[in-house]
């Protein structure tokens, strides 16, 4: 009765989940429930109004899919922005080497130790590339939003 009672209620909050995700939510959820049943019974075995009392604990199905994919969403937005700083790291160092390269190999040909551009050339070729990839990247989410807002700000139209 009680695996029945939390079963329906798992299966009515699977509905406000995605598809891809509902095997490791519906996993999570049994798993909070079943914690919750054991800490409100303390060692006696559960029966249906139990099991009912930690379900109204938490509430409609609708809200704790929302919170659920909520908690998603920020998970998704915090590893893109991660990423999006690792990238951001790995091309300065990029530039960094580049220019060194750069600059190295003009130091060795204004000095006459060599007569070789080669250096030079090797690292331009990924100074440019880096410089033009930057100017065609789209701007951070972030950034979108409160340029949004400073226009709405000003009265300007944004879409």
């Amino acid at each position: 009765m009680v695996e029945r009672i939390i079963d329906r209620y798992v299966a009515d909050v699977m509905r406000y989940i995605p598809p891809l995700e509902r095997l490791k939510a519906e996993r999570d959820l049994k798993e909070v429930i079943y914690e919750m049943l054991e800490d409100y019974m303390e060692g006696e075995r559960p029966v249906g109004r139990d099991a009912r009392a930690v379900i109204r604990a938490l509430g409609p199905a609708y809200y704790v899919a929302s919170e659920y994919n909520q908690r998603k969403r920020k998970a998704r937005r915090r590893r893109r922005l991660a990423a999006g700083r690792a990238l951001d790291r790995l091309i300065h160092v990029i530039l960094a080497l580049s220019m060194t390269c750069v600059i190295l190999g003009a130091a060795a040909l204004a000095l006459g130790i060599t007569e070789n551009m080669i250096v030079i050339f090797t690292g331009a070729m990924p100074a440019i590339a880096l410089v033009i990839i930057g100017m065609f990247r789209p701007l951070p989410p972030q950034d979108r939003r409160r340029r949004r807002k400073r226009q709405a700000a000003a009265g300007k139209d944004t879409y």
